[in-house]
């Protein structure tokens, strides 16, 4: 009885965070719907009625637009550079567009005109706040230690507990990434590449985050893929990572058709004509050539994953929710997110 009001209380939890979800689209739709309209007016007349408007209602979604891209940094971001960031935005959007006015330049596309203006504005606060130099040298950048003290006396690593940034995932956040992680799966073994691409994929990026071998600040380990490759066949490699991967994911998946066949292929060796599957990944393939080919496949992974999720609207929305739009790298730089663009249908 208590594990079935237990299940309950996750389907109900589950359904509220849709109903939210779904909200959160129509509202924003609507917002975009009123831009649109009042875009138009703006071109019809331009007088100063009509153009207030307009960035009443561009203010209304950069603000919507910079608080989601904050939320899903990594790096926490005051409200005060919020606020900022969509001054900065609607200040330039209200000078381009009285200048393509002026120009007689309709913008197709003025949402996503508004979205570019809002993105790089916050983009270029991060860089800002980030790209910190060592006061001394002047180069590199200044670590911050979770032991620094703060004004109040208190550290990074006390605050850390109570700031909500890091707050553990709910049930909702963690159903999403197991699904999004299965499907990137999915796209990835029925990607038609060669098996020894296809395996310096799995085994440098995949299999390090699957036994949590590899720094997460990483995206990928050559040096741990070779490390568990061994002096281990291609074959071989093979039958451990279908393994791997149905114990991990599915019982049902495994390497397609394509994989197995070209597992045949005849590879040149000192000795004479070898099928791959026969071949020794390590002495035969270099690190310089697993890096090239897991980053290519990658690449051609997060497009199938585009063309999976585009159709499914309840995947799209959750994306928006949950992936990071932007990731602010090691080096303070804030990137796009691949995998962003991926789950939402976006260019990849």
């Amino acid at each position: 009885m208590e594990q079935r009001e237990q299940n309950d209380n996750k389907h109900l939890e589950r359904k509220q965070h849709i109903n939210a979800v779904n909200a959160r689209s129509d509202a924003m739709s609507k917002t975009e719907r009123d831009i649109q309209s009042a875009y138009e007016e703006f071109m019809k007349k331009g007088d100063i009625e009509t153009r207030d408007f307009l960035i009443e209602k561009i203010m209304m979604f950069c603000r919507m637009k910079v608080k989601r891209l904050a939320y899903h940094t990594e790096a926490k971001v005051k409200q005060a550079d919020i606020e900022d960031v969509v001054s900065i935005s609607c200040l330039t959007m209200l000078e381009e567009l009285e200048k393509r006015r002026s120009e007689n330049k309709y913008i197709e596309n003025i949402m996503g005109f508004i979205s570019i203006v809002c993105s790089n504005k916050f983009a270029d606060r991060q860089r800002e706040l980030y790209k910190l130099k060592d006061p001394e040298t002047g180069e590199g950048y200044t670590p911050i230690s979770l032991e620094t003290p703060n004004d109040d006396g208190t550290t990074l690593a006390d605050n850390i507990e109570s700031d909500p940034h890091y707050k553990p995932w709910d049930d909702a956040r963690r159903q999403f990434a197991a699904m999004a992680l299965l499907i990137y799966v999915k796209a990835f073994l029925s990607l038609e590449v060669t098996p020894q691409s296809s395996l310096a994929l799995f085994y440098a990026r995949l299999l390090p985050h699957i036994r949590d071998s590899v720094d997460d600040n990483k995206t990928t380990s050559v040096s741990e893929a070779f490390r568990v490759m061994g002096k281990k066949t291609v074959g071989t490699l093979a039958n451990e990572s279908e393994r791997e991967i149905r114990e991990t994911f599915l019982k049902s998946l495994g390497w397609s058709k394509h994989f197995r066949i070209h597992l045949d292929d005849e590879i040149a060796t000192v000795t004479g004509d070898v099928p791959l599957r026969k071949i020794v990944y390590t002495e035969k393939f270099t690190t310089s050539e697993t890096e090239h080919w897991s980053t290519a496949v990658h690449k051609r992974c997060v497009k199938k994953v585009s063309e999976i999720v585009r159709q499914n609207k309840e995947i799209i929305e959750n994306a928006e929710d949950f992936i990071p739009e932007y990731i602010l790298a090691r080096d303070g730089e804030v990137k796009p997110s691949t995998m962003y663009k991926a789950f939402t249908g976006g260019r990849v």
